[in-house]
């Protein structure tokens, strides 16, 4: 019978002991995971009390299990407890402080003086009893007691802690129930029987909870970071595209002023080599023509979305469109009439300046027609020119992002731009099949009921 009791004893013993290495590995994969100092401690505490419980059965048998006057089992654990003990209350007052963690030789150094300060008084104390019991379990008895005192002091420092770190207040009952393990080997010491085996299994049983609870803890980590990294992750997500859409905005914005300057450029230019042979009514068109393109650079630059949302005469823009490139040089016819449209009239002209600028540069020897009409609840603006057209696989692709031509030395935004702004009113751009040059036509729904009771128009988007 006492074979079967000291087989379970030493299992009870080697399973604590793992038990607890486990758990001590375990906490410090969550203070690598979460770079929580309190994490380190107490995994650390966890790996020195599995050390030192693994060996107490080598040396058991060893040195001669139940010899009273032999102290080496116990001055291991007892030096082995003050370090965890050490640990834990720095876990527990210092836990968030993690420049701790920088500083090992302090860490070391306050360890050292809790060590050499606890077997002090164990010390003291085993002087005192050998009157009280045999002299030669005196100093086991009191190495004990001041072990299970030390972890039932411990708890209550967790409980004090609970208020502001909730992890300590579940530390506590298992701080204390290790008091209760040295108490029974401490009745195991001084009166013999099962104490020994009692504190062996509930050794085993506190070691598997701390595991469990390690693992547990670690999971919760591992899934926060998993998370925090997800959130990380969208929002760097979501900074790249707000950066992405912000270079695209300069892109357009960039590429609208860039086609505005060259006719205030052509306009000023012509007003200043010619100003002398000019007649009046051809300077009075240039000095018109250049007041016009810096009102649409204010447009621009003021930002398109500011522009109020009014009804207004398509006629009246495209007029003023075709007036400004004819006074850079470029020929343009206009014929026909449209009706009111609702919208910003500055798109509009953008969108117009956009696809004579592209004819002037795909067709530069091509008169333009600017064909306007109205017919099924639609406005129509036809750009067309005479010049080499499109090849089937640029036709389907003219209005994406940055597409162009390989003979073309431009960005590729304009169609793209214009069909943009076009679709925010409700309208469109698009390429019709034309024998002999490109035919792009602008769409806009006609206004048929009062501006009062028309829904809002969608803004364009800017960052």
């Amino acid at each position: 019978m006492s074979d079967v009791v000291t087989l379970v004893t030493d299992v009870a013993r080697v399973l604590a002991a793992t038990m607890f290495l486990t758990a001590g590995a375990v906490r410090l994969a969550r203070w690598w995971v979460t770079g929580e100092a309190r994490s380190a401690y107490m995994g650390a505490s966890l790996v020195v009390l599995g050390g030192v419980l693994l060996p107490l059965w080598h040396l058991a048998r060893t040195l001669g299990e139940g010899d009273p006057g032999n102290l080496v089992p116990v001055l291991t654990r007892g030096v082995g407890t003050a370090v965890c003990l050490a640990l834990a209350v720095t876990a527990l007052t210092r836990g968030d402080d993690d420049s701790l963690l920088l500083r090992p030789r302090m860490l070391l150094a306050r360890g050292a003086g809790l060590t050499a300060g606890a077997f002090t008084g164990l010390l003291a104390v085993g002087v005192l009893l050998p009157g009280v019991l045999q002299a030669d379990r005196a100093v086991h008895v009191a190495l004990d007691a001041a072990m299970a005192c030390g972890w039932v002091t411990v708890s209550l420092l967790a409980l004090r802690r609970d208020a502001s770190q909730r992890w300590a207040g579940r530390a506590a009952p298992l701080l204390a129930a290790m008091g209760v393990v040295e108490l029974f080997r401490l009745f195991a010491t001084a009166f013999g029987g099962p104490w020994l085996t009692a504190a062996a299994l509930l050794s085993a049983l506190l070691g598997v909870v701390t595991c469990w609870a390690a693992l547990r803890d670690l999971f919760d980590a591992t899934s926060a970071a998993h998370e925090r990294a997800a959130d990380l992750s969208t929002a760097l997500g979501q900074a790249n595209a707000a950066a992405t859409a912000h270079d695209a905005w300069r892109e357009e914005l960039t590429h609208d002023l860039r086609n505005a300057l060259v006719g205030l450029r052509a306009a000023l230019h012509t007003l200043s080599v010619y100003d002398g042979a000019l007649d009046e009514a051809t300077a009075r068109q240039l000095r018109d023509a250049a007041v016009e393109e810096v009102a649409h650079l204010e447009h621009l630059v003021d930002g398109a979305d500011r522009e109020e949302v009014v009804d207004f005469e398509v006629a009246g823009v495209v007029r003023t469109v075709v007036r400004t490139r004819r006074a850079t040089g470029q020929r343009v016819r206009l014929a026909g009439t449209a009706g009111v449209v609702r919208g910003r009239p500055g798109d509009l002209a953008t969108v117009l300046q956009n696809l004579l600028v592209n004819a002037a540069t795909h067709a530069p020897h091509s008169p333009v027609t600017v064909q306007l009409g109205t017919g099924d609840g639609l406005v129509e603006v036809a750009v067309s020119d005479r010049g080499p057209g499109l090849t089937e696989d640029e036709a389907a692709r003219v209005f994406d992002r940055g597409v162009r031509s390989a003979t073309s030395n431009g960005s590729g935004l304009g169609l793209y731009v214009a069909r943009s702004l076009m679709r925010n009113h409700g309208g469109d751009v698009e390429l019709r099949s034309r024998v002999g040059g490109a035919c792009f036509v602008v769409v806009l729904p006609v206004v048929e009921r009062r501006a009062s009771e028309r829904p809002p128009l969608p803004g364009r988007v800017t960052v």
